[in-house]
């Protein structure tokens, strides 16, 4: 058997995975810049304008649509700043659009909440840490800082995005 091009979710028991040819073709970039004063830029680009599949499947897919759940961009972008033995940083993160199936429906089955397209997301998170020793440190978090209500989902109907969170914890290396 050839699982060169397999592409499984897997949910098998829950959904047929999505197993056959597919073709998938893009790029990516990064990009980190120190300016030198304790503030750093951080960055990368994904682009894959291309993600179909190469054959019909009844009732599942048709060939050349795009494979659900791979956006044609992603992008994230870090400022961070360090000075002395504090660290800080704000993340940008953005999502494009994604097909929620295979058969690239643009409307959510009312009946089911299941396919359909989801909507990009843009996304902001928070980090601070500080360093009281060489051994001991304190760190926290904040994930999607705006409260960004979106739809991460759509597999076994429509799954909210996290809301905002908070993480703090200790660090002691022995």
């Amino acid at each position: 058997m050839d699982f060169s091009n397999q592409v499984d979710p897997g949910i098998s028991n829950i959904r047929a995975p999505n197993e056959g040819s597919a073709l998938i073709q893009g790029a990516e970039a990064s990009l980190s810049y120190d300016f030198g004063n304790g503030f750093n830029l951080n960055g990368n680009l994904t682009w894959i304008p291309t993600a179909e599949f190469g054959e019909d499947r009844p009732g599942q897919a048709l060939d050349g649509n795009r494979l659900p759940y791979s956006p044609e961009w992603t992008a994230n972008l870090s400022i961070s700043y360090r000075t002395g033995s504090m660290r800080t940083a704000l993340m940008f993160n953005y999502t494009d659009e994604v097909f929620g199936d295979g058969m690239n429906r643009t409307q959510i089955d009312p009946l089911s909440n299941m396919g359909g397209l989801i909507p990009s997301y843009f996304t902001i998170d928070a980090t601070a840490s500080y360093d009281f020793s060489p051994q001991f440190s304190v760190y926290g978090s904040i994930k999607n800082l705006a409260d960004k209500r979106y739809i991460a989902g759509l597999r076994q109907g429509i799954y909210a995005g996290p809301e905002r969170s908070f993480d703090v914890g200790l660090s002691y290396r022995f």
